[in-house]
C-alpha cells in the first residue's frame, strides 16, 4: 500500500505571483493537504502502473500513472507524473488578464523513502 500526503502550499510553479493566486484558488487554508492512497500496482516492464485515489480539494477520484524506480545506497526513489483535470475536483480556472489557463493541471512526484 502506498499513501502520499503533500501540503498544497508546496506546489510551485515558477512564479511566485502566480503561487500565491494559486493557493487562493486551491483554498490552501480550507483544503491544505493532497493525499493519494493506492489501491494496487501493477509492473510493466521497467516500470510500475500506480491505481488508487486522489483526494484533492475535498474530492476524491480514482487515478492512475506509471512511476519509474531508482535505487540508490539501499533507498527507493519514485519519480513519475499524471494530468488531472481541475473541473473533476470543482475548482475555477484561474486566469490571467481574462484569459483562463487549461483546465489540466501537471503534477510531478519524486519521492524517496525514508527507510534504507
Amino acid at each position: 500500500s502506498i499513501h502520499v500526503k503533500a501540503s498544497v502550499e508546496s506546489f510551485r510553479t515558477g512564479n511566485s505571483s502566480r503561487d500565491s493566486h494559486e493557493l487562493e484558488i486551491l483554498q490552501a487554508f480550507k483544503y491544505p493537504w493532497v493525499e493519494f492512497t493506492s489501491d494496487s500496482v501493477r509492473h510493466e516492464e521497467k516500470v510500475y502502473r500506480v491505481f488508487g485515489q486522489l483526494n484533492f480539494h475535498g474530492v476524491i477520484r480514482p487515478v492512475d500513472f506509471v512511476v519509474t524506480p531508482e535505487y540508490l545506497n539501499g533507498k527507493v526513489r519514485v519519480k513519475g507524473n499524471f494530468v488531472v483535470l481541475l473541473s473533476d475536483y470543482k475548482l475555477e480556472r484561474p486566469s490571467l488578464l481574462l484569459v483562463h489557463t487549461d483546465d489540466d493541471l501537471h503534477i510531478d512526484l519524486d519521492v524517496i523513502s525514508p527507510w534504507p
